[in-house]
C-alpha cells in the first residue's frame, strides 16, 4: 500500500500496472515481473494493431473525394 500510494500508481488509469516483490540481489521474483511485462506489451501490440485495422479501413471507407 506505502508503494501504491507512494508513487500515486491509482492515478493511472490508461495502463495495467502490478507491484511483484522482488530481489536485485538475488533476483528471485525478476521471473514475474518479466513475464507480467511480455504479456501486457502482446496485449498492447494485439489492440494496436486491431486499431491500425479499424482505421485504416475506416480511411478507405471515407476516402472517395
Amino acid at each position: 500500500v506505502e508503494i501504491t500510494q507512494g508513487l500515486n500508481l491509482h492515478g493511472i488509469r490508461d495502463r495495467q500496472w502490478q507491484i511483484f516483490p522482488c530481489s536485485a540481489k538475488d533476483g528471485s521474483g525478476l521471473q514475474a515481473g518479466m513475464e507480467f511485462i511480455v504479456h501486457e506489451v502482446a496485449d498492447n501490440m494485439r489492440v494496436g494493431e486491431d486499431r491500425s485495422g479499424l482505421v485504416k479501413a475506416q480511411m478507405h471507407a471515407t476516402s472517395d473525394f
